[in-house]
């Protein structure tokens, strides 16, 4: 749409359910979730075209490339992280976190990717998994209950900041953490 609101236009259209959207690292194209096949699976749509090409096979719901444009990491509905080479390619597993309804709990960044780990002991956690070691270790414990069913974490793309929500009884809150690297 423009600045004044008008001249909106629907990029997806269609009798099933589209959602998730994010944007590739060039700017030039969508990923979305869609259930068009009958379950969950992850589209990238060329904004100049109109394009759309299925991305994933065996599932898929909230995306995001990694800053060089070489990796998408994603999310299934279920849960957990995976991985795949932007031009295609085998999916990767990644971790096991984040779990059912915290889908879109996770953010990359140049050298990793921080996540939530709701069922971690002693409370939820935001872990980060190092893309170097391949491993994920615990970087905060949150306070409150986490927000589930949405997208809930963002990072800096060098990951020294990281915002999360939370929820308390009905009110949620954004906070902020920073300098973890």
């Amino acid at each position: 749409m423009d600045s004044q609101g008008r001249n909106q236009k629907n990029i997806t259209t269609g009798d099933y359910e589209n959602c998730v959207p994010s944007w590739s690292r060039d700017g030039r194209a969508i990923y979305f979730a869609s259930n068009r096949t009958g379950d969950w699976q992850l589209w990238k749509r060329e904004l100049s075209t109109g394009r759309e090409t299925q991305e994933t096979r065996h599932g898929g719901f909230a995306a995001f490339e990694s800053y060089d444009g070489t990796t998408l990491y994603y999310s299934k509905f279920e849960g957990d992280i995976w991985s795949m080479p932007v031009d295609g390619g085998e999916e990767q597993h990644i971790t096991g976190a984040p779990h059912l309804g915290y889908w879109g709990h996770f953010a990359v960044t140049d050298s990793g990717i921080y996540l939530l780990d709701s069922d971690a002991e002693p409370g939820p956690a935001i872990m980060y998994y190092n893309f170097q070691t391949r491993r994920s270790t615990p970087v905060l414990t949150l306070k409150m209950t986490p927000v589930p069913f949405t997208a809930n974490v963002a990072a800096s793309r060098d990951g020294r900041t990281l915002f999360y929500a939370q929820v308390e009884f009905r009110n949620s809150y954004i906070t902020m953490a920073e300098n973890f690297q």
